[in-house]
């Protein structure tokens, strides 16, 4: 057995060594843009620390041809100012304050029994354990200066709790450098947590609310049908785990990061699809399907605590109780390849909703170069949402749309003339379809089962036609004898 476990880890450590040289190679070449984002959703990811701090520049739209400018302006927020906040900043900074005490990332540095670290990564993972005060403390001067000037596009983000996670993931992987940290946070402000870092966030409510439950119907009716009568109220677990991209529910540091890697290659809405696959997957499915649908408090435990069955995509417990990141992010594509993003706005249903969100304005069609092929780039043009073609291009127009959006096209056409409205169920039909539901709860669910309601029934049937057949004799008696 021991032969077998260290014969496994040196298979493991060769695919990573594998993959460590083949993206270290991709970076020595130009314009392979569409070839790192198929890495980053790939097993393993970008493998380490030392490859993210290279590549997550990239996929956020720090060109390179533009370092000084925006180093320069990214250190410019950490000069000391005058200014006076208003007391909406102040009170956002000292949440900041409070929160990154309470970030999980901190104080769940240590690697899990079932996480397969890299080496350099464990002296860092200790480093954080040894000096809490250094990490706290540059974590909020990170997301201080993150919110403390406008975007690109003119709005000002704001902070919300669950960023001081994302934020803890960045930070540790880019060795603590508060210029990249600040620079990569603010770019994901701008595009993929555009809608989180709002001042409300009424209108990614409104979008759960409206595309939820259909999509997981369209993935699999059982599942939704059983949250439908559940009761539970899904968007106080699913907005959690869009607003931290998973960091705050994964206490694994490998695993968190190899999520972000995932998602910054992607479409904005692949935590959406993710979200999903959690509840749709065949290894997670049936712990919603089995739980008790008159108690909300253990349905919503199981839902919240989905998130914990995910491991390491290097880990050696093949148990069926878990399921790896890559079988994760395949599902999620997967789900993304039958409801594309485009699908969503039939059922948002709200023009204006559309244009203010960022998730649901959808980027211009890519164009990609010759050297990514369908078998090559697959999983990297599925997850980008849009359509791609391939054709012959110059390097720099390959993922020109995630170095900001800017103002996409309308993504409603104008309405026909002769356009009829979408037919919703009344309410009649609604409350005969619950009353429907209602009656196949009470149905029986094994053989036996239906034997014995086959029985009853029987029973209970002859009854009544014995007690009608002796009502009616008794009364065509009666009125026999009132005749004579």
């Amino acid at each position: 057995m021991r032969s077998d476990s260290s014969n496994n880890s040196n298979s493991v450590q060769d695919v990573r060594m594998d993959k460590e040289n083949r993206i270290r190679h991709l970076l020595n070449r130009q314009g392979s843009t569409w070839q790192l984002r198929e890495m980053a959703l790939t097993r393993g990811g970008l493998v380490n620390a030392e490859l993210r701090q290279q590549i997550w520049p990239l996929l956020a739209g720090l060109e390179d041809d533009k370092v000084p400018s925006w180093m320069e302006t990214t250190a410019q927020l950490f000069e000391p100012t005058t200014e006076v906040y208003c007391e909406a900043e102040d009170r956002e900074r000292d949440l900041i304050r409070r929160d990154v005490g309470r970030s999980v990332l901190f104080h769940h540095s240590c690697p899990s029994p079932n996480s397969v670290m890299a080496p350099d990564d464990s002296s860092v993972a200790l480093s954080i354990k040894s000096n809490p005060e250094y990490t706290t403390s540059t974590l909020a001067s990170v997301l201080t200066a993150t919110i403390s000037a406008p975007l690109e596009d003119g709005d000002k983000p704001h902070y919300y709790q669950g960023l001081h996670d994302i934020g803890g993931v960045l930070l540790h992987n880019l060795d603590y450098n508060e210029i990249f940290c600040t620079a990569i946070l603010r770019k994901l402000c701008q595009t993929h947590l555009r809608d989180c870092a709002r001042e409300t966030f009424i209108d990614l409510q409104h979008f759960l609310n409206a595309c939820l439950l259909p999509v997981v119907g369209m993935i699999d009716p059982p599942v939704h049908e059983t949250l439908l009568l559940s009761g539970v109220p899904l968007l106080s677990t699913v907005l959690p785990w869009l607003l931290t991209w998973f960091t705050h529910s994964i206490h694994d540091e490998q695993d968190s990061s190899r999520l972000v890697d995932a998602f910054m290659a992607s479409h904005p809405l692949l935590p959406f699809y993710v979200s999903i696959a959690l509840l749709v997957h065949r290894k997670l499915r049936m712990d919603i399907l089995t739980t008790e649908l008159d108690d909300p408090s253990s349905m919503h435990f199981c839902i919240q605590n989905l998130p914990s069955r995910i491991k390491s995509d290097w880990s050696h417990e093949n148990s069926g109780l878990y399921l790896s990141t890559q079988e994760l992010i395949e599902t999620a594509l997967s789900i993304m390849k039958q409801v594309p993003p485009k699908t969503l706005l039939n059922l948002v249903n709200d023009p204006g909703l559309a244009e203010r969100m960022v998730l649901l304005q959808s980027p211009p069609v890519i164009v990609a170069p010759s050297s990514c092929t369908a078998e090559t780039c697959s999983r990297a043009k599925m997850a980008s949402g849009v359509s791609v073609y391939m054709a012959t291009q110059q390097p720099d127009v390959v993922g020109k749309w995630l170095r900001p959006f800017g103002p996409p096209p309308c993504p409603f056409p104008p309405p026909s003339p002769t356009a009829q409205p979408t037919r919703r169920p009344t309410t009649q039909l609604r409350r005969i379809r619950n009353r429907l539901r209602q009656v196949r709860r009470l149905l029986p669910k094994t053989r036996e089962g239906w034997i014995f309601f086959a029985y009853f029934s029987f029973i209970f049937l002859y009854s009544l036609y014995d007690f009608i057949h002796y009502s009616w004799v008794l009364f065509a008696t009666r009125l026999a004898t009132r005749a004579h």
